[in-house]
């Protein structure tokens, strides 16, 4: 079985089985994220200065390594999240941080990557405005925005020294 299938294309599984991106085909294939288990992967993300791509899942973050040359993924594991349900997931510019919304508790949850692992330290969580559905962090590691499809507002809010979040927005608009 797949290990899962995004935007037309399977990895994990195919002639080759060795974890490398194979086109799939059939009506219900493009555009559409799953997974062999029941915790079905809602987004992804990859570090730019590091070889670690992380998927989330209903209640985990999946943690693989990239193989540059094949393309291949290697299983690193998985780092639970625990009740909610994670959603949207991005990093800091430089690889370092890794944050993830959890979507039934109004949250977004905040690691540190370890660039020789991929292994992900929990930084803490705070509470959002509402069910955040896109994260970005600035260049300068400042400031993590969000967007909210069923609020219809974006805000920011502060990152401390560690990467880890701040309490309460510090900026908040209607969209």
């Amino acid at each position: 079985a797949p290990l899962l299938s995004a935007c037309g294309g399977t990895v994990g599984s195919g002639a080759r089985g060795d974890g490398a991106v194979t086109p799939d085909s059939g009506p219900d294939s493009a555009g559409v994220v799953k997974d062999a288990s029941a915790d079905a992967p809602v987004d992804a993300a990859a570090t730019p200065t590091v070889d670690y791509v992380y998927v989330a899942a209903d209640s985990s973050i999946h943690r693989f390594r990239v193989n540059r040359e094949s393309g291949a993924l290697e299983s690193l594991g998985t780092t639970a999240v625990g009740a909610g349900g994670v959603g949207a997931l991005t990093h800091a510019a430089d690889g370092s941080r890794l944050y993830a919304t959890v979507r039934n508790t109004s949250s977004v949850r905040a690691y540190s990557i370890d660039a020789a692992t991929g292994d992900l330290s929990d930084l803490g969580a705070v509470t959002v405005d509402g069910g955040a559905v896109y994260l970005a962090v600035d260049s300068a590691r400042k400031w993590l925005l969000s967007a909210y499809f069923s609020d219809d507002v974006a805000a920011v809010y502060g990152l401390s020294a560690n990467g880890g979040l701040e309490s309460g927005s510090v900026s908040d608009i209607a969209t």
